[in-house]
């Protein structure tokens, strides 16, 4: 395990290339729906250079390097009941991830395409520090200790890496009146590595003035770069408010690789939010609601999921 940490101790610095300017932390937990089991928590500060420097390895149809950030961060996972000291077979197992992420995205002339590349790497098991946090923060609550870290999922070094292709629906966009605009975006995603491999798809719809053609993904955990602040609803505060889909097709979910259980290979996120960004100060608020339908299987109930997250930016 020592050489796992040198090892990601050795690549990490690698990732990160340029002094970045915006900065933004996600805070996300099932705790917004008065839950905590499965997706529990997970905290991400990433630091977003714009322009980028054009990578080397990227195609010229991609177009222009748009934005390049890094990105650390934890997730934790929790089977239902947390106050059960023993093993939980038929439950999902408690994971833990401590990760940091290099992204690159590319955007075409026309601003109808981008293209998005990541790489994650992580440790899992006791390395990444879930239990540590969890049993620190329900303390600090007032909240029952969990009793079953000690049956988490093994300590291994995490890879993935992730393409996704975004495109702009220009037939679909429209003018509502008062200058308020609509915007329609469409992706297939491919995901690979010993961390989850899946295949996905979504679509998302945003509101709001000033539009650009194609609109990033909203910060947060799984799509992490910050919507462009051109988006206006009153004189001093910018805002767009945002639904969408996303359907996965899963090969492999390390987080609920237990004997008893099984993988559920389609997953659909529904997700809707809002962007608030106030630009005299260079400040940004993101409040984004997730319902997630059951990753596995079991002889026992299995739920569909809620979480809320909450991210707060700004630029120095």
């Amino acid at each position: 395990m020592r050489r796992c940490l040198v090892l990601l101790a050795a690549l990490l610095p690698l990732l990160v290339r340029a002094a970045p300017t915006v900065h933004h932390f996600t805070f996300e937990n099932d705790g917004f729906f008065d839950s905590d089991r499965y997706y529990t928590n997970g905290v991400q500060w990433s630091a977003l250079r714009q322009p980028a420097t054009r990578a080397a390895w990227a195609p010229d149809s991609w177009g222009p390097a748009y934005a390049e950030q890094f990105s650390i961060g934890q997730l934790m996972y929790t089977p239902a009941d947390i106050a059960l000291p023993g093993p939980q077979p038929y439950d999902h197992p408690y994971a833990g991830l401590l990760y940091g992420e290099q992204m690159w995205q590319f955007l075409r002339p026309d601003q109808l395409q981008m293209t998005s590349i990541s790489l994650r790497v992580g440790l899992t098991g006791r390395p990444s520090l879930a239990e540590q946090t969890q049993k620190f923060i329900h303390r600090v609550l007032g909240r029952a200790e969990p009793l079953g870290w000690e049956y988490q999922i093994p300590a291994r070094l995490g890879l993935m890496l992730t393409g996704e292709r975004r495109v702009a629906i220009p037939a679909l966009a429209a003018e509502l009146g008062g200058g308020l605009q609509s915007r329609v975006a469409v992706w297939g995603k491919l995901a690979a590595g010993n961390l989850q491999t899946y295949a996905g798809a979504g679509a998302m719809l945003s509101l709001g003035k000033q539009l650009p053609p194609l609109l990033p993904p909203p910060p947060g955990i799984q799509n992490t770069l910050a919507p462009e602040d051109s988006s206006c609803l009153f004189a001093r505060l910018r805002c767009t408010v945002y639904a969408g889909l996303e359907w996965r097709y899963f090969a492999r979910n390390l987080y609920v690789d237990a004997p008893l259980i099984s993988l559920r290979r389609t997953v659909r996120d529904t997700v809707a939010g809002v962007h608030l960004a106030w630009p005299a100060s260079r400040w940004f608020l993101q409040l984004q609601a997730t319902w997630r339908t059951p990753e596995f299987r079991s002889p026992l109930p299995v739920y569909a999921h809620r979480f809320g997250a909450l991210t707060l930016g700004t630029e120095w």
